[in-house]
């Protein structure tokens, strides 16, 4: 989302520490956001996205909808930007494929394949590692 015009709006903090539990209430480490939705840091993903929730009473079930954080400058948290649904669905395709991957392997007994990131950087590093031929122009 580079582009300020497409991206979605901030949402505010509305509460820090998120009521949890229905018979055994504790507060769990997230954020309540003015629209309702709620933002577990459980359910924070390898790229710092937040899985959204909603329910109530200290019951809730994850939604299709995710967000990232806004900082502030000097870097805490200030409120949250929901990401675009084509931006999560990709990343989405991407681990499904590479877990489709992983069972397949083990499925039919093969070590782990490589994902297209390490094949490339494998490839880089040989092209660093080649050497080099002197460049000899042909004769007329």
């Amino acid at each position: 989302m580079s582009d300020k015009k497409d991206a979605l709006p901030e949402v505010g903090i509305a509460q820090v520490g998120v009521p949890y539990g229905l018979l055994q209430r504790r507060i769990e480490p997230g954020y309540v956001l003015t629209n309702g939705i709620v933002l577990l840091e459980c359910e924070k993903d390898a790229l710092g996205r937040y899985q959204g929730g909603a329910g109530m009473d200290g019951m809730y079930l994850k939604i299709p909808k995710f967000y990232v954080p806004v900082l502030s400058e000097n870097g805490q948290i200030r409120a949250f930007q929901q990401v675009a649904p084509e931006n999560y669905l990709a990343a989405a395709e991407m681990s499904t494929e590479s877990i489709y991957n992983q069972i397949d392997g083990i499925i039919n007994n093969e070590p782990p394949k490589t994902s297209v990131r390490d094949a490339l950087k494998q490839c880089q590093q040989k092209i660093k590692a080649a050497p080099t031929a002197p460049h000899h122009e042909p004769e007329r």
